[in-house]
């Protein structure tokens, strides 16, 4: 059922200043904001009242009238509020000076009641009358006003002071105006920092740097296609499709058990996130990428060094295709799919071309081969001192199969199937040439000595043969010697007969 609202004046006699009730002024006492309750016994309801004014004679010191009624709150009701103002703004929607100016609006209005005491030096005003027993305080002298929560000696967390000071746990301002804003946390929907079109702009976590009113420089973070939070750096754009073209990006995965980052320049924009065109990227295993859709060109103006303690890997569309190490012995090889250039202090600085594996020896197919035979390379040239014919009739020429044809012979043989021919070593290559006997001393021989030699031996083959033949059989003069010195017929010239037509 709803209540009237209604005011009441009362005028009175205060029997507590007479002699005949001055013994019972302490059964009852009404004060300002206190609660009374009015009896409308012909309407059959109470309405519960509160004094919210009073006229005094100062002279007499004695009340006259006073007046209550069902009105605002009063002042004690609603003083905790004030304490409160932190968590009402923060939670206020929409516009928050136009909240903030209803929230005081509604406090002020409503704050009826209390205990006002008037020095020569200060006001006060409370919310009992004993000063000692006053908990919530406003207090205004000459050096300033403020309001304390905890009695009239403060702390003053609110105050305007007499030096430009003012204390307070929220100022809001629909502009505010200064050289320096100083202080440990400043909180705030958003910032800007000039009301031109070049600016910074800071909004919750995010930083955004403008120029001709565009966003040149975004620092923030959010959460990318993986739900991950991912701190950004973007120089050129902002955190929309604006950054995704030709943007520089620097950026970090923070909530992955393994940490990891990079930097790269922007081409466009998916449903995974930013595209880049080249970028460096890197992780907290110590892995690092260098990728780009096209070339990558390092340069430099003296030297460049490469420094890896296992190998380098070189691949082609994911596949690889060589690497550069050096293995356990210290040789340095080249490893390609199918055989290794190798360069060891063993073989006194031979090149050379192995199995993959570098268990054995490669073979090489060129269209020639070039020996560096200049004199100007060479020096102590004398003539062979010993018959290359007797050396190269010592050679032992033998036939045999290289150790890593073998595996082949073995796998032909086990995918043989029942009934076919008995598979030899005639299915795999036959070879010819020297076989060292002292590996110890030495593991192969120069084919440019080796052909020097034979050309010797048979330069050597002929001059003996032509000299055996020029003992068995002297040189004849070629032609027939019986007709040598003879004159020769002379030819007569030819007869043309001429026939009759």
């Amino acid at each position: 059922v709803d209540q009237p609202k209604a005011n009441y004046n009362v005028k009175f006699q205060e029997l507590s200043q007479t002699e005949e009730y001055k013994d019972y002024k302490h059964l009852q006492s009404v004060y300002m904001a206190d609660t009374v309750t009015v009896e409308h016994q012909e309407d059959g309801i109470d309405i519960k009242a509160k004094v919210i004014a009073y006229k005094y004679d100062p002279i007499k010191k004695e009340y006259l009238d006073i007046t209550i009624g069902n009105f605002k709150e009063s002042f004690t009701d609603v003083s905790g509020r004030v304490d409160l103002v932190q968590e009402e703004l923060s939670n206020m929607p929409g516009s928050i000076l136009d909240a903030a100016k209803a929230n005081a609006t509604s406090l002020i209005n409503s704050g009826f009641g209390g205990h006002v005491r008037i020095y020569p030096d200060r006001i006060l005003i409370m919310d009992t009358k004993d000063e000692k027993s006053a908990k919530k305080v406003w207090q205004w002298n000459l050096n300033g006003l403020g309001y304390s929560s905890t009695g009239v000696n403060g702390p003053y967390g609110t105050a305007i002071t007499s030096d430009g000071r003012i204390v307070a746990d929220f100022i809001t301002a629909g502009t505010l105006s200064g050289n320096l804003v100083q202080g440990g946390e400043i909180t705030g929907a958003t910032l800007r920092t000039s009301d031109s079109v070049n600016y910074v702009n800071i909004s919750k976590q995010f930083i955004r740097l403008y120029e001709s009113s565009r966003t040149r420089v975004f620092v923030g973070y959010y959460k990318n296609s993986r739900n991950e939070i991912q701190p950004t750096l973007i120089l050129g754009g902002d955190s929309d499709s604006t950054g995704a073209n030709g943007a520089i990006m620097v950026y970090q995965f923070s909530d992955t058990s393994v940490k990891s980052g990079g930097i790269g320049i922007t081409k466009g924009l998916d449903g995974n996130g930013y595209l880049n065109a080249a970028s460096l990227y890197f992780s907290q295993t110590g892995n690092a990428m260098l990728d780009a859709d096209k070339m990558i060109v390092l340069n430099a103006q003296t030297d460049m060094r490469f420094k890896v303690k296992d190998q380098f890997r070189f691949y082609r569309n994911d596949n690889w295709i060589a690497s550069i190490g050096v293995s356990s012995g210290g040789d340095t090889d080249i490893v390609l799919p199918n055989a290794m250039i190798r360069n060891s202090s063993y073989e006194n600085g031979y090149i050379q071309i192995k199995t993959a594996l570098g268990s054995y020896y490669h073979g090489i197919i060129a269209s020639d081969f070039k020996v560096s035979s200049k004199e100007t390379y060479k020096t102590n040239i004398r003539s062979i001192a010993f018959s290359a014919l007797e050396k190269v009739m010592e050679w032992e020429i033998k036939q045999y199969n290289l150790k890593n044809d073998i595996p082949k012979l073995y796998e032909m043989r086990m995918n043989r199937k029942e009934g076919e021919p008995t598979i030899t070593t005639d299915a795999i290559p036959t070879h010819y040439g020297l076989v060292i006997p002292k590996e110890a001393e030495e593991n192969g021989v120069g084919l440019y000595g080796m052909l020097s030699q034979l050309t010797s031996a048979f330069q050597e083959y002929v001059i003996k043969t032509d000299a055996r033949l020029e003992e068995l059989e002297p040189l004849k003069p070629k032609g027939n010697i019986k007709h040598r010195n003879r004159v020769k017929r002379q030819r007569r010239p030819s007869r043309h007969v001429k026939r009759s037509s």
